[in-house]
């Protein structure tokens, strides 16, 4: 994870463009995962400037609020249908 101070300096100043530890603290996941999730095309596409790159926070917070949407709509769908979440199957 990051430092205390570059999350908070990143979300005190709103800023319009986050780069991998200012997503990972955004987030609250290590700077790893969020590598990791780049490669395998898992977050929204990144703006690159020259070897920096950077999401659009409203990018960002568009694509949590779709995931999240999935989960709960496919939580929904295990309940009805009588499953339990895969979430939990794992556990076991």
């Amino acid at each position: 994870m990051t430092d205390e101070s570059g999350e908070k300096a990143a979300i005190m100043a709103g800023q319009a463009y986050l780069d991998v530890p200012g997503l990972a603290a955004y987030l609250r996941v290590s700077v790893n995962t969020i590598r990791h999730w780049r490669k395998r095309g898992m977050l929204p596409p990144a703006c690159k400037l020259g070897r920096l790159v950077r999401w659009p926070r409203a990018a960002i917070d568009q694509w949590a609020a779709a995931r999240s949407e999935a989960t709960r709509k496919r939580r929904e769908i295990d309940v009805r249908l009588g499953q339990m979440p895969l979430a939990l199957i794992r556990r076991h």
